[in-house]
């Protein structure tokens, strides 16, 4: 029964073949884009382990048909000149999903210092240059177009290092007894100063007492 059953589809598939749903007959060069959330270009992070996230959207041009004629084949990232890291594989959902997706992780131990970062995708779109629907050799036929696109590179810096530089305090100038300012120099004469002055002027007077003293004892008449 089973081999009775199949004798009419394989009459009808050689008397009235239907193609598959076929590739197309060149190469879809329509790439994925890439929107790297994290890190931000150009920003200071004052941490050694910075976050990264991204965003996917795979053209739309892919699922022209039936079910899908392009794939996503890894997804790497590239931090300096270090090798690149992949984030993601192969996988049925990179195949068929048309959602956007995204991925994230965090780059760990970085120096201080500036460094770069840059994602890239590694894709396949299929095509079938060959394809003719009455030549049922030519259906399966599937070749390959490979495209490696590129994010725009983020430059980041590290700073792990606090800032030593701190604002100076303001600070006043203050007078003591010992130095009297210029604006008053002439007006102020500090305490030892003015005792010394009392004592030379005592002496002077007393100099003076004596001598006048003396001067008038040698002006009197003798006897």
């Amino acid at each position: 029964m089973l081999s009775i059953v199949s004798l009419p589809v394989v009459e009808l598939a050689v008397g009235n073949p239907v193609p598959p749903a076929p590739l197309p007959t060149s190469p879809d060069k329509n790439e994925p884009s890439i929107t790297v959330n994290e890190p931000i270009n150009d920003t200071t992070y004052n941490v050694s382990t910075i976050h990264y996230s991204l965003t996917v959207r795979k053209p739309s041009s892919w699922f022209d048909y039936d079910p899908v004629h392009g794939q996503i084949m890894v997804i790497l990232y590239k931090l300096d000149n270090n090798d690149e890291v992949a984030v993601a594989n192969y996988a049925d959902y990179l195949k068929y999903g048309k959602d956007p997706f995204s991925y994230q992780g965090d780059l760990n131990g970085l120096s201080d210092g500036n460094h770069s970062f840059q994602i890239r995708i590694h894709s396949d779109s299929y095509y079938n240059s060959y394809y003719d629907k009455n030549d049922s050799r030519t259906w399966n036929i599937e070749m390959n177009y490979y495209i490696d696109t590129y994010s725009d590179k983020i430059n980041f810096t590290v700073n792990t290092v606090p800032s030593t530089l701190e604002p100076s305090p303001t600070i006043q100038p203050t007078q003591s007894s010992s130095a009297p300012s210029n604006s008053n120099i002439n007006d102020r004469v500090d305490f030892p100063a003015m005792y010394v002055l009392a004592i030379v002027a005592v002496g002077i007077f007393a100099i003076v007492i004596g001598a006048l003293l003396l001067f008038g004892s040698h002006r009197k008449t003798p006897k």
